[in-house]
């Protein structure tokens, strides 16, 4: 800042923990991921003290702010970050194989070749194939599969297959 008057006490720069705030040299902290404190709230210039936490991080110990990290109790690794809705709390991030996050927790998934596999509670066995339903031109056999849909021809041709079927078989 310029200088408003000749011989006037006003700062342009400060020394190194201060920063110039209206013409004045004032302590101003650190903070990684957050909000330095700056003035009285600062304890000691160019200490690390933080007053508030960037997106991801929360105040800990009251001055110093750190990622947040959720946990998961089972099946998967808990959120981390501004994944993480708040630190300390149960809530998965990602999961295991055979597994897929659904409402911050870890839970069975099927997969299916042709159709939508099971989840939760309808997956027997996480990973497993296990279908639920079918996409246009394939039948659900076996309670579990699906397979493209066939069809038969009489005579003089071919029966149509995938979604030119109507019914399998």
């Amino acid at each position: 800042s310029a200088c408003p008057s000749d011989g006037q006490a006003f700062c342009g720069s400060c020394n190194t923990g201060y920063r110039v705030s209206s013409g004045v040299c004032e302590k101003a902290c650190t903070c990684a991921g957050g909000t330095g404190a700056v003035g009285a709230a600062c304890p000691i210039a160019g200490a690390s003290h933080c007053v508030g936490c960037n997106n991801g991080y929360a105040l800990t110990g009251g001055s110093t702010c750190k990622i947040k990290t959720c946990t998961c109790s089972m099946n998967g690794a808990g959120a981390v970050g501004s994944a993480c809705p708040s630190d300390g709390q149960a809530f998965c991030g990602s999961c295991n194989t055979g597994y897929r996050v659904s409402s911050g927790v870890c839970e069975k998934a099927c997969t299916c070749a042709g159709g939508t596999g099971a989840v939760g509670a309808a997956c027997p066995i996480a990973g497993a194939s296990h279908c639920v339903g079918c996409n246009n031109g394939y039948a659900l056999t076996g309670g579990s599969t699906c397979k493209i849909k066939t069809c038969t021809c009489s005579m003089n041709g071919a029966g149509a297959v995938g979604s030119a079927c109507p019914s399998d078989g």
